[in-house]
């Protein structure tokens, strides 16, 4: 396999490739590069790698800003310190994410993930999106909580202790069923990738809610619903005539 690997620690890079080449010594590292602007350059002048391995802090910049700008043909191994850019990676040809400190058998299990979403297709080429894809339905990779960041504290925060997710003033805020309120950095349409769809629905354009949030359901004009909550939330949540139908069917999937 040929691979690319884009890290701008030197000691890492080469750990990276020692280890790569100990799995599988037909592995072939084509390069190593440590910035975004060597790395664009260098995909533009190259054949593609069959895969590459990418921190996503580089020198000049996060590996996102290479992936928008370069139209990739093999999928990506992120390897990095940050775990708050896993759902960005898996929307930038992601297809395994290895937290820093890694070692031989993360990066092990890492390549048997991507063999498996290559095997799938067999001898056919595999695109990103197709692997991508495959990843979300099979592994199911939905949030479990969130860390809060609160009066200069991270509070850990169980997603099943979330009523309501809903957007207010260019901002996006989270409720608790203990009625606390508090913002979080991710847009609604985030959040949407990374919530299980059996626990939360995206009710209208400003909330999101949880199951167990819903205490009662009743139709509203022009064949909308009007659902009622058990916490207090800024507005009305009310459902369009168009989700109607899909709420109703979630809900009763649910029940």
């Amino acid at each position: 396999m040929k691979i690319l690997i884009l890290e701008d620690e030197i000691a890492t890079a080469n750990d990276l490739e020692y280890l790569l080449k100990k799995l599988d010594s037909s592995n072939i590292i084509l390069d190593i590069i440590d910035s975004v602007e060597d790395g664009i350059s260098w995909l533009e002048n190259n054949e593609s790698p069959d895969l590459i391995f990418s921190d996503i802090q580089l020198a000049d910049g996060l590996s996102f800003d290479l992936f928008e700008k370069v139209k990739l043909e093999c999928p990506v191994i992120f390897c990095t310190a940050f775990d708050e850019y896993a759902i960005k990676a898996f929307e930038n040809h992601g297809v395994a994410y290895i937290l820093k400190p890694f070692d031989e058998e993360k990066l092990q299990k890492s390549m048997q993930q991507y063999q498996n979403f290559a095997n799938i297709f067999g001898e056919e080429k595999i695109t990103i999106k197709e692997i991508v894809k495959e990843i979300r339905v099979h592994e199911q990779a939905f949030r479990n909580n969130f860390l809060i960041h609160y009066r200069e504290k991270m509070i850990p925060l169980d997603v099943q202790d979330i009523a309501s997710f809903y957007a207010e003033n260019g901002m996006t805020y989270l409720m608790t069923y203990k009625n606390h309120k508090f913002n979080i950095q991710y847009t609604l349409e985030q959040l949407e990738q990374m919530l299980d769809p059996k626990l939360f629905f995206r009710a209208n354009r400003k909330f999101i809610l949880s199951f167990q949030s819903i205490e009662a359901v009743e139709p509203y004009f022009a064949r909308k619903l009007y659902v009622h909550t058990k916490v207090s939330l800024p507005d009305k949540v009310i459902v369009s005539k168009q989700k109607s139908t899909p709420f109703l069917r979630w809900m009763e999937e649910n029940h």
